[in-house]
């Protein structure tokens, strides 16, 4: 009768493993579906997102990605404010002065994003860091007190560098000087190009220290015409404008080499970081097993594109505060040993 109940209890056993063993075979093989809504086609982010998609849909057991074209960083925000639904399914691309300005109903914004969700904007991880000054064609403007009387264009007005640039201005006194005009990367470079404008916003990344590069939309103006970096005021007021504003305005001294040529002196700007967010009821497993996935494979998203050299696995996390990071984000970056916060452009 013992030995009954003894093999009895073996087969139980045998079978209960089995049964778990189905079980965690059937959860693996069911896909849990979310996306990830990029910047519009040939910014970084349009290239991280779809590439990271291809990887994560071709190895990761249980997760499946959808890479979405979006149309920037604020607008990507709205959408998730206007629709709350997908807060618990998308990750979205976004800058942290963009999500700076949600949380505080910073132009374009017109109410903060709690006060519309309940509930807080946060990083999932970094991309790159880009400066935020003004360049023009003309040798006698050098600095921002050399733009009253002249057509300045401020990027669109969904874009927040341009916002802040303003800010800059109006805090030296200058903004009701200027004859200001808006309009995206691409036509403002135009603009410039053919003596429309006198000045634009120029978003510049960083290729290491005194080594700095326009983004794509500026390639075609750098290597035609001779382009001159404005400087953007004194770092105490970029400071000011973001005490004031609640936003971060990390002034940045811009020397070494602009586009191969020297910078004659140095230039002031400030930091704009390329991020990725989600909402704070995002599931923090699945953050961490993307940004997992981001850290593993960053050597093939890095190749996808000569945009993407700039990204680099120990600065995953170098992009805001570390308040602003998602727990999941937080807890796989510091894992690896990722330092998480702001830390520096380069």
């Amino acid at each position: 009768m013992k030995k009954r109940l003894l093999y009895l209890s073996i087969a139980m056993a045998i079978m209960a493993f089995i049964s778990e063993g189905v079980i965690h075979a059937a959860s693996a093989s069911k896909k849990t579906k979310i996306r990830l809504i990029t910047s519009p086609i040939g910014t970084g982010a349009y290239y991280l997102g779809f590439k990271l998609a291809e990887v994560i849909n071709q190895k990761h057991p249980w997760l499946e990605i959808e890479a979405i074209e979006g149309m920037g960083s604020v607008t990507n925000i709205m959408t998730i404010m206007k629709d709350p639904a997908l807060r618990k399914t998308t990750i979205f691309n976004a800058t942290n002065l963009s999500a700076d300005f949600a949380r505080e109903a910073l132009p374009p914004f017109k109410k903060k994003y709690k006060e519309v969700l309940g509930t807080n904007i946060m990083a999932a991880f970094g991309q790159y860091n880009m400066l935020c000054p003004f360049i023009t064609l003309d040798p006698n403007i050098r600095t921002i007190f050399d733009l009253p009387g002249k057509k300045v264009v401020l990027s669109s007005k969904v874009m927040a560098g341009g916002w802040v640039n303003r800010y800059v201005l109006e805090k030296h006194g200058l903004w009701d000087k200027v004859k200001p005009q808006y309009m995206g990367y691409k036509p403002s470079a135009t603009a410039l190009g053919d003596g429309l404008v006198d000045a634009v916003v120029c978003m510049v990344t960083t290729r290491g220290p005194g080594q700095y590069s326009a983004i794509g939309a500026f390639t075609e103006l750098l290597s035609t015409k001779e382009v001159h970096l404005v400087h953007g005021g004194d770092e105490k007021t970029i400071l000011e404008v973001g005490k004031e504003k609640n936003i971060e305005t990390i002034p940045v001294k811009l020397a070494g080499k602009f586009d191969e040529k020297d910078i004659p002196q140095p230039m002031n700007t400030f930091y704009q970081g390329v991020q990725w967010c989600v909402d704070e009821t995002f599931d923090e497993e699945i953050i961490y097993e993307v940004c997992k996935m981001l850290y593993e494979n960053v050597e093939a998203i890095r190749a996808t594109h000569p945009s993407m050299k700039v990204i680099t696995a120990d600065k995953l996390a170098n992009v805001s505060v570390e308040g602003n990071f998602h727990p999941g984000a937080k807890k796989f970056f510091k894992e690896v040993n990722v330092k998480v916060g702001f830390h520096g452009i380069y």
